[in-house]
């Protein structure tokens, strides 16, 4: 079982899963990209993704609108 659900009040999108612990994820589109921050291990995992970064060292803005893709990396 996989969800997805946006955390507004921390601005981060947050992916729940059970099974292996994915050791990697990133969210990236054609401007910008974030690291997922991965929790978990036991029987389920959260990846928390920020939803705002700063790009060039000036301040953290929304990520840019657009076709984003989600990849995650599981060990084997």
């Amino acid at each position: 079982m996989t969800t997805a659900r946006i955390d507004a009040d921390r601005e981060t999108l947050v992916i729940g899963g059970s099974g292996p612990r994915p050791s990697a994820g990133t969210l990236s589109g054609a401007r910008a990209g974030v690291t997922a921050t991965i929790t978990g291990g036991g029987k389920t995992w959260k990846a928390t993704f920020p939803l705002r970064t700063s790009r060039w060292g000036a301040a953290e803005l929304p990520l840019p609108a657009g076709s984003t893709a989600s990849r995650s990396r599981v060990p084997i």
